[in-house]
């Protein structure tokens, strides 16, 4: 609004000077046709009105006031040698025409100070605004890149802390591993001791058989043999009776050697399974670990874009402070406008980095 103000406040003095330059050619017009009275009477006002128009700057008025009557002590003396008619009206013309043209040159060149100084004192008191924005533009910038650094940072050690802890669990788990590949090897080791012993009851048990049968045609025998075959009686009712437990031995044994085999298959099927689950959460824990590797490169990525993006105004105070033909208002907003794009370009860029980790 300022720099429109400012703009405007231009516009309005140079249009002054071009009507005033417009009215002082018809005053010459006015010379020519002879009229110097309402030719003086016009110069006169015009002057007093300019400067009526600048009220507010009375100390100019001052500067201006000498030349009024200058123009009055040159108007004067021209306007008695034409009453006299002691010179041709042609000479006088001309020489009046120049006194002219010297005052208007004098008065542009005052109107054009004055407006110099009015616009270089605004100038000065607009830049130290602009100088005071631009730091505390630049101060609170670079306090929320500070504060998204920590915030990023503290994010970044706990991500620190989760991936030497996913390091620490995939150790475990290798070393689970080389356990339950131990466990397999000797549950297949136990697996086929106990088919081997199974392969062992059942020839005991076979054995069994053929001794309860040789009892059983001992005894027939020792009965046919009367008195004579009674110890043998008492020596097959032994070996029969030996038969019968080894028997009933070999059946409980079977009985445990089954219980054993099935204990084994579900030992050997419990490793599968453990395995296979071990394998899928090792898998799980190594994409984890680098995803954690990845968003720890990610925020440090980050916090350097945050580091470089920091915001410097060395350009624009610099602008700021050159001189005012170098450096307008159209400058300076130019300036702050492309300075305000690239800060909205790097809030959007951290923004989304933010939630592509997140």
């Amino acid at each position: 609004m300022k720099l429109k103000k400012d703009n405007k406040m231009k516009k309005t003095n140079i249009c002054l000077v071009s009507v005033f330059l417009l009215l002082l050619s018809n005053i010459v017009l006015l010379v020519l046709n002879k009229d110097l009275t309402y030719f003086l009477s016009i110069i006169l006002s015009l002057v007093i009105g300019f400067f009526l128009l600048k009220k507010d700057k009375k100390e100019h008025i001052s500067v201006i006031i000498p030349q009024i009557h200058e123009i009055n002590n040159e108007m004067t003396p021209a306007e008695v040698i034409i009453e006299k008619k002691e010179i041709p009206l042609e000479i006088i013309t001309d020489s009046l025409l120049k006194q002219i043209e010297n005052v208007i040159d004098s008065l542009k060149s005052s109107i054009l100070n004055e407006i110099d100084i009015f616009l270089k004192s605004s100038w000065n008191m607009k830049s130290s605004i602009l100088i005071k924005k631009v730091n505390e533009i630049e101060k609170k910038t670079n306090e929320a890149n500070n504060s998204l650094k920590n915030i990023i940072k503290g994010i970044a050690s706990g991500v620190d802390y989760d991936m030497k802890q996913s390091r620490s669990n995939i150790e475990r788990i290798n070393n689970l591993f080389s356990i339950i590949g131990i466990t397999k090897e000797n549950t297949e080791l136990l697996k086929k001791n106990s088919d081997f012993l199974l392969i062992i009851m059942n020839t005991i048990d076979e054995i069994s058989n053929k001794i309860h049968v040789l009892s059983i045609n001992s005894s027939i025998t020792a009965a046919r043999a009367g008195d004579v075959g009674k110890p043998f009686m008492v020596i097959a009712k032994e070996i029969r009776k030996l038969s019968e437990d080894v028997k009933r031995s070999v059946e409980k044994m079977k009985g445990y050697s089954n219980i054993l085999k099935n204990s084994i298959t579900i030992v050997s099927d419990l490793n599968e399974t453990v395995d296979k689950e071990t394998h899928s959460t090792y898998t799980e824990f190594n994409e984890l670990l680098n995803r954690i590797e990845g968003f720890f490169l990610s925020f440090s990525v980050i916090e350097g874009k945050l580091t470089g993006n920091n915001f410097n105004s060395s350009e624009l105070i610099t602008l700021i402070n050159s001189d005012f033909n170098d450096a307008s208002f159209f400058d300076i907003e130019s300036e702050i406008n492309k300075m305000k794009i690239e800060i909205n370009k790097t809030v959007l860029t951290n923004r989304k980095d933010c939630e592509v980790l997140l």
